[in-house]
């Protein structure tokens, strides 16, 4: 079994597919059961190459071998993102959950950059979810996993029907491995499984901390200092490093497959879509990952402001004198005990984080989007000198 929720409407596709296809219990046997995802999606890509392979299909040239490794790569990487956000939300979930919610922001002391991300998140939720409860149980929002799902077959029927493309993939590839391939394994298995991987990625980055500020759950508690927001950080920097890899591997998988079947010289066409689907990717990627940072540090900065406030607000009315500190002078032990207290309680606030990540962590990310287009440039160089 893998996990406790695997035949739960809570559990991700590609768990149930392992499941009741058998490999689950192959991987409980091989003492493998977090990787069970990871086993089904070899296992459904080794049929398909050796079907492939059997017709004459799938050619064991260097070229054909890497292309074949690098997409095994990519639907491994897949599956272990999906799995381990998967994991690791539904354990921040439950503790986030729990968070008490903190006092709301006075609409007036917002700008308008707060008041518009407060639309945002409003609409976020909206799209993204059914019930405001849903959210603790799903990693992959239902709503959004099926609609990313649906467009994927949209446009898998528009290339193979839409465009004609029926016949030519039939011909090119054989009745038996094309019919596999086009007809079973990419509709029935990998859209499903990439749309869950979208769907995951997006609740990480968008709906999550648009629930946070909605809720707004922060814990002023929390003796690390970032408001009960650290591991919300470090999921996003988990999810940004994956998205970073899979652009790289999708750019390699391009590079090599263009090498191998001629397209890289004489397809400009080919060479351009390739290219638009990296910079869409790419500045997907950039929003995608620096929204939750940005709006998180919003929050956090305006309720740490708020509670700055409020605690002044408290410390001028203790003995009604107006002041603060530091030209509080307690007229006696008790009251000079409350002040105290305030004094404590404002410097736990002040020192509290105002990023769930670090800015070093953030650079790291954005950076990381610049490898494609080296790889890109820098293999289409080389080729163009040989």
């Amino acid at each position: 079994m893998v996990g406790d929720t695997t035949d739960s409407g809570s559990s991700l596709w590609i768990e149930r597919y392992a499941k009741r296809t058998g490999v689950a219990d192959i991987a409980d046997r091989l003492r493998m059961r977090r990787f069970a995802a990871h086993l089904f999606v070899t296992i459904v890509w080794a049929i398909d190459k050796a079907v492939g392979l059997a017709v004459g299909v799938v050619a064991a040239t260097p070229f054909g071998i890497a292309s074949n490794v690098l997409e095994l790569a990519g639907l491994l990487l897949v599956a272990a993102t999906a799995t381990t956000l998967a994991r690791r939300y539904r354990a921040l979930v439950d503790e986030v959950s729990r968070y008490g919610t903190v006092s709301d922001v006075d609409a007036a002391d917002l700008d308008v950059v707060d008041r518009v991300l407060r639309r945002l998140d409003a609409a976020v939720l909206a799209g993204i979810w059914g019930s405001p409860d849903e959210w603790t149980d799903h990693p992959a929002p239902p709503r959004l996993r099926g609609g990313l799902l649906a467009c994927g077959l949209f446009l898998h029927a528009s290339y193979l029907f839409g465009l004609g493309n029926v016949e030519h993939v039939l011909t090119s590839m054989g009745p038996i491995s094309g019919g596999l391939a086009f007809f079973v394994i990419i509709p029935f298995v990998y859209y499903p499984i990439l749309a869950e991987f979208l769907a995951v990625v997006i609740n990480v980055h968008l709906s999550l901390p648009a629930r946070i500020r909605t809720d707004r759950l922060l814990d002023f508690e929390d003796i690390s200092g970032y408001g009960g927001l650290r591991p919300v950080g470090h999921l996003i920097e988990t999810s940004g490093h994956r998205y970073v890899l899979g652009l790289i591997l999708y750019t390699a998988i391009t590079i090599v497959t263009g090498i191998r079947t001629n397209a890289m010289s004489g397809n400009a066409e080919l060479v351009a879509v390739d290219t638009l689907y990296l910079v869409v990717g790419t500045l997907v990627g950039v929003l995608v990952f620096c929204y939750p940072v940005f709006s998180l540090h919003r929050f956090m900065a305006n309720q740490k402001d708020a509670r700055l406030h409020a605690i002044a607000t408290d410390v001028a009315e203790l003995e009604g004198t107006g002041t603060t500190f530091p030209e509080v002078r307690p007229q006696s032990p008790d009251v000079a005990t409350e002040y105290m207290n305030h004094f404590m309680n404002l410097n736990v606030v002040k020192e509290m984080h105002e990023y769930p990540v670090s800015m070093q962590r953030v650079t790291s990310i954005v950076v990381g989007l610049l490898i494609p287009y080296l790889l890109e440039y820098g293999l289409g160089e080389l080729l163009a000198n040989l």
